[in-house]
């Protein structure tokens, strides 16, 4: 259980890359990468809200939702995630 929650090292460091991608306001870039890693390793989807704010910004709504409602699925008690559900439907 411990490794479907905790990321590997390679996946931390994609994640941080593709939070300063967002940072960096390459939206796209961010959500490349992040899309990278659920092709990797599918099970790590519901664990990227960062995704979730990268698609909102790209006017990617849908996308967004479903990203945030993935998040919310696994972590119910997040109000934040389940606010940015929300906002993007």
């Amino acid at each position: 259980l411990a490794s479907a929650v905790a990321p590997q090292p390679a996946s931390a460091s994609m994640v941080r890359d593709g939070m300063a991608a967002f940072a960096a306001n390459r939206v796209g870039e961010s959500i490349a990468l992040y899309d990278k890693m659920i092709e990797a390793d599918p099970a790590s989807k519901p664990y990227l809200w960062q995704r979730g704010l990268s698609l909102y910004y790209a006017d990617r709504f849908a996308d967004g939702a479903e990203q945030f409602a993935a998040d919310v699925a696994v972590n119910p008690n997040d109000t934040e995630e389940q606010i940015w559900d929300l906002l993007c439907l």
